[in-house]
């Protein structure tokens, strides 16, 4: 029974890797070919709508779907029925209330046609959403990864076709709807239809069970974008485009460890009531993961952002450099929050949680109001600094949370990274060369690594790797 719990943990794991792997290269193929059609001020009227749709609509969806997982109210119908109807409610209400905000504050940064458009695609994949979790809760995401895979083919294929044809950021906006649109068909297709049956009652009990959730989801979705909204607001959409393909490529390692084990750890954690033993040794296997790839990727980014930026974007983005050499420790340091994310959300800390990120959503709107006379690359470093201490204060909630010493936490790390310094030396010393040749020499770090791994990784990890692969296999 051990072996088959610990088999099917890895296997939805894996299947959620696969959902989440799709939509990095989705991102990364939409990011290169994109970044050749559309102006950074283009980009940036579509990510600042996007951004205030996932503030206002998906937020309150996925705070639905936590809560869908983590309950153990056996009368899911009833449970979610309440929170379907209340949810969009919820977003209508939010959705007025913020176009009212910006059409009057600051109207040139609302586009109310691109928010009409997503807000519809969204109703209609709402009828999906008890699916999609329910697949989530019950540890099924084969179905979830073949859906997501075939809507981000279509949508990416459909967005990259009218960007060429010129539709300007419409191309991405339309994308993004026929995705949602794409995806609950294809979700909808072969379920039980239980979402149609819902009726909906008021149950304050329902309806309170989530609000730590959506508290939660919220505040963590303010801390997480209320820089690129600031931006925006104090400085111009043009400048916006340059930052948020920073934080883009800065943010896709998070999104491949992190995001792929949060829903499918959530669970575990939940089940198992705050007792999290075996699982936290996982968690640890994973931050090891971290050092041993996406903290020397972070290296490799602050040496070469500049040549990076020109292979992947082209020369009219050449100003996403600087940003991306200030951002580049975050991919690390947002990689490891993820991974964090499972244990506090499934614990009794998880209104702590959300104090923490009102707190520094507080400090980032100070600063950034403070100092935006200093310019736009000054504003990026009070950002990076504003997260490093929500990082380090971050740490200490969750080792306080699993009895796990500070200390022996810094022993871990440091036991962990003898990888990353390898890669720091040898980038330094070559960084004038040309990139392919630097992409090479990296490449040849890794295979040396990879040959000679027992003198390089650490016992522990090469042993859990070990076991995850006769497991797999």
């Amino acid at each position: 029974m051990e072996n088959y719990s610990k088999l099917k943990l890895f296997t939805s794991i894996n299947w959620n890797t696969i959902i989440v792997i799709s939509k990095i290269l989705t991102n990364i193929a939409l990011l290169i070919i994109l970044s050749r059609f559309l102006t950074p001020r283009e980009f940036g009227i579509s990510q600042f709508t996007i951004i205030i749709f996932n503030l206002v609509a998906v937020n309150v969806s996925n705070s639905i779907g936590l809560s869908l997982i983590k309950t153990s109210n056996e009368n899911n119908e009833n449970f979610y029925g309440n929170l379907f109807y209340f949810s969009l409610i919820l977003i209508g209400l939010s959705y007025f209330l913020v176009g009212l905000f910006f059409y009057y504050s600051k109207p040139d940064l609302w586009f109310t046609n691109l928010h009409i458009l997503l807000l519809l695609a969204f109703i209609f994949r709402a009828f999906s959403f008890y699916e999609e979790y329910y697949l989530m809760k019950n540890h099924l995401y084969k179905k979830l990864a073949i859906c997501e895979l075939l809507a981000l083919i279509v949508s990416t294929t459909l967005t990259i076709i009218l960007a060429i044809l010129n539709f300007s950021y419409w191309s991405i906006i339309l994308g993004t709807c026929i995705y949602h649109l794409l995806k609950s068909i294809f979700l909808l297709l072969g379920a039980n239809y239980i979402h149609l049956k819902l009726n909906f009652k008021i149950r304050l009990i329902d309806i309170k069970s989530s609000l730590s959730f959506l508290f939660g989801s919220l505040s963590n979705n303010i801390f997480n974008q209320i820089d690129k909204v600031l931006i925006t607001y104090f400085f111009s959409l043009s400048n916006f485009g340059y930052y948020a393909r920073a934080s883009q490529i800065s943010n896709l390692p998070a999104s491949t460890i992190g995001q792929s084990i949060d829903t499918v750890l959530l669970k575990v954690f939940s089940e198992n009531k705050g007792k999290f033993s075996d699982e936290i040794k996982l968690i640890e296997y994973f931050i090891a993961l971290s050092n041993l790839f996406i903290l020397p990727l972070a290296i490799f980014i602050y040496f070469h952002a500049e040549k990076t930026i020109l292979l992947i974007l082209g020369p009219n983005w050449l100003a996403v450099s600087i940003i991306l050499k200030i951002f580049a420790p975050l991919s690390y340091l947002s990689n490891i929050v993820k991974i964090y994310e499972p244990i506090i959300k499934s614990s009794d800390n998880i209104n702590l949680r959300t104090y923490i990120f009102i707190i520094f959503s507080i400090f980032i709107f100070l600063s950034f109001q403070y100092f935006q006379k200093y310019g736009f690359e000054f504003i990026c470093y009070i950002y990076f600094f504003n997260y490093l201490l929500f990082f380090l204060v971050y740490s200490i909630i969750i080792c306080q949370t699993i009895n796990f010493k500070i200390i022996k936490f810094i022993k871990f790390f440091l036991a962990n990274i003898s990888v990353s310094i390898l890669i720091l030396i040898f980038n330094y010393f070559i960084i004038d060369f040309k990139f392919l040749n630097i992409i090479l020499i990296n490449l040849f770090i890794y295979l040396i690594i990879f040959i000679f791994h027992k003198y390089f990784l650490n016992n522990k990890f090469n042993e859990k790797s070990l076991q995850l692969i006769r497991l797999l296999l």
